[in-house]
Order: C-alpha cells, then sequence, then structure tokens
C-alpha cells in the first residue's frame, strides 16, 4: 500500500479525496480500474494513484 497521503501539512488542513471506477475496464480477467486523487488546497498540489 501506498503512503502518499503522509505528507508535511498544517493541522487542521483540508485533503479532498475523490475515487472513480473507469466504465468498461472490467471484463473477465480482472475488475475494473479505480482511480483515485487528492487535493491539497493549501500547497495546490494534486496527488494520483
Amino acid at each position: 500500500m501506498n503512503n502518499w497521503l503522509e505528507i508535511s501539512r498544517e493541522k487542521g488542513s483540508v485533503v479532498g479525496i475523490d475515487g472513480k471506477t473507469i466504465c468498461g475496464s472490467g471484463n473477465a480477467e480482472h475488475k475494473a480500474y479505480h482511480v483515485v486523487s487528492a487535493w491539497v488546497g493549501e500547497k495546490q498540489i494534486m496527488l494520483l494513484d
């Protein structure tokens, strides 16, 4: 598991997290793919995994 959310940030700051499932990406061999992103407003940083 990635620890990419363990970044240095101020107490009380907000990290917006969003997740999406890519439609049509699943098939008989594997489940659908997912994309997760996090937005750190104070630093204006977008993290994707």
